[in-house]
C-alpha cells in the first residue's frame, strides 16, 4: 500500500519510501520504494511498532479513501509470562487509528481516527495548571464510582527547559484514594513516560510505560485451550490452582512492571521529543476493560486489557503522577458514548 498522508495531511515529500507493507502480526511495516513496471520492491527499514502491546492482536490495515486504518484484536486470557497473542480469547478490538507519516522523524505514528471525538458526551473533569509534587497523586476530582468507565482522557504536561522528568503520566481504572500499598485501592494501570534532558540538537528521548499497578489483582482464563467454558477463571497470580494473592508470600514478584521498567506484563515503547515540543502529551482511551495509550502524537502507542478481581469491575478514578515535580498543562476527561452505529442479530443472546 502506498506511503501514508504526513501528519499535516499532505502528500509525503519526494524522496520518502513510496510504499508500506504490513508485517509481522499487522502492527508494523516495513517501508520501502515498489516500482510498479517492473513490479520491483526495495526495502529501505522495518519501521518500529505501531503498538507495543504488550494485549496487542492480530491487526490489519486497509486504505478508506486516502486515509489509512489500522485496527486489530486485544486479546485476554494472559498467563503470568505469555505473550499476549497466542492460546488467548481474542474477544476484544481495538478503537479505529489512523497511520499517518512523520516526515521529521521519517517513522509512521498511528492515533485515535478524528471521528471518535464525536462519541464524546460529557465533560467529567477539565483543570489546567496543576502542580504535582514528586511521589504525590493528584486524584482528578469527578472520575471515580464509575465516571471515567469510559472515556477519552488528555493530559499534557510543561517540560522543563532543561533537565530529565521521570515517571510523569496518568493513572486509569483505579481505586478511589488514599491508596495502600498492597489495597484494592491501589491498582488500576499506569500510562508513564520518562524523558531524558535535551541532547546536543535538541531532542529528547523518551520511554513510555503501561503497565498493571502492583496492587491490581485480575481475572485471567487460564484454560489449556483459552476458551474452555467449563474451566473456572483464576487470578493473574496464579493461574494453576486457587485464588492467589495480590501481595506477600506466594505472590509473583511483579517488579519489572512498575516504575517504568519494560519486562512481564508491561507495554513499553520509546519516542522522540522534537525541538521546540515543549509538552508531553497522552491521549488515553479507556473502555470499561481495555487502555489504550497513545504518547507524543501517536509515536508511542500501547494497549492493555484489565480485569481486576473486584468481581471483575474497575474503579474509575484518574489519577496525574509523577516523580519528578511537573505542571499538567491541561487534564481533560470526557465521558463516551457507544461507537457502534445499529444493531444486528444475537447482539444480545
Amino acid at each position: 500500500m502506498k506511503l501514508p498522508n504526513t501528519t499535516a495531511g499532505r502528500a509525503p515529500a519526494a524522496g520518502s519510501p513510496t510504499h508500506a507493507t504490513n508485517i509481522h502480526v499487522g502492527n508494523q511495516f516495513a517501508l520501502g520504494d515498489y516500482t510498479m513496471g517492473n513490479e520491483s520492491w526495495e526495502l529501505r527499514k522495518i519501521d518500529h511498532p505501531i503498538d507495543s502491546g504488550p494485549d496487542d492482536g492480530w491487526s490489519a490495515a486497509s486504505y478508506a479513501g486516502d486515509r489509512l486504518m489500522n485496527m486489530g484484536w486485544a486479546p485476554r486470557g494472559r498467563t503470568p509470562g505469555g505473550t499476549g497473542r497466542a492460546g488467548n480469547q481474542n474477544d476484544q478490538l481495538t478503537i479505529m487509528r489512523e497511520v499517518r507519516w512523520e516526515p521529521a522523524l521519517q517513522t509512521l505514528v498511528a492515533n485515535p481516527i478524528a471521528e471518535l471525538e464525536a462519541l464524546r458526551n460529557g465533560t467529567v473533569a477539565h483543570l489546567t495548571g496543576v502542580q504535582l509534587t514528586a511521589g504525590a497523586p493528584f486524584h482528578l476530582p469527578g472520575t471515580a464510582g464509575g465516571a471515567a468507565a469510559s472515556a477519552d482522557i488528555n493530559v499534557s504536561f510543561t517540560l522543563p527547559a532543561s533537565g530529565a522528568v521521570e515517571m510523569v503520566g496518568v493513572t486509569v481504572l483505579s481505586g478511589a484514594a488514599p491508596w495502600g500499598r498492597g489495597s484494592p485501592d491501589d491498582a488500576g494501570v499506569d500510562v508513564v513516560a520518562n524523558v531524558s534532558a535535551p541532547d546536543s540538537t535538541g531532542r529528547r528521548h523518551g520511554n513510555m510505560t503501561t503497565a498493571r499497578r502492583h496492587g491490581a489483582c485480575e481475572y485471567k482464563n487460564c484454560c489449556p485451550h483459552g476458551n474452555d467454558h467449563n474451566c473456572t477463571e483464576r487470578t493473574f497470580d496464579n493461574c494453576n490452582g486457587a485464588l492467589g494473592p495480590c501481595d506477600g508470600a506466594g505472590a509473583p514478584d511483579k517488579t519489572p512492571c512498575r516504575h517504568g521498567h519494560p519486562g512481564g506484563n508491561c507495554g513499553a515503547a520509546s519516542f522522540v521529543v522534537l525541538p521546540g515540543e515543549t509538552e508531553l502529551n497522552f491521549r488515553i482511551l479507556v473502555d470499561r476493560a481495555i487502555v489504550e495509550a497513545f504518547v507524543q502524537g501517536g509515536r508511542a502507542v500501547t494497549t492493555m486489557t484489565f480485569r481486576p478481581l473486584d468481581q471483575g469491575v474497575p474503579g474509575t478514578q484518574v489519577n496525574l503522577v509523577s516523580q519528578t515535580p511537573i505542571t499538567a498543562k491541561v487534564a481533560s476527561v470526557w465521558s463516551m458514548g457507544c461507537g457502534w452505529a445499529g444493531d444486528w442479530p444475537g447482539r444480545h443472546s
